[in-house]
């Protein structure tokens, strides 16, 4: 979560991987800066339950920023 929140970006692409409540999750938290107490009220779960979400939405987003950039430098590479 600490990288996300040190300014790692994330794209469209890597958004579009996730499910609804993963979504939902990404814009609580950045678009709509609530926090995870916040987000913890709004969707009636526990705080913890809340952290352990964001914690795989944003291991999710790091694994497929790492794929495409993989890809990129490997077709980078052919040409």
């Amino acid at each position: 979560m600490q990288a996300f929140m040190d300014g790692e970006s994330f794209n469209k692409e890597a958004l579009k991987q996730l499910n609804r409540s993963e979504r939902i999750l990404v814009g609580l938290y950045f678009y709509e800066s609530l926090n995870t107490e916040e987000i913890a009220l709004v969707m009636q779960k526990s705080t913890d339950v809340v952290e352990n979400a964001l914690e795989n939405v944003f291991q999710k987003l790091t694994q497929n920023a790492q794929v495409e950039t993989e890809t990129t430098e490997f077709a980078a590479e052919l040409f």
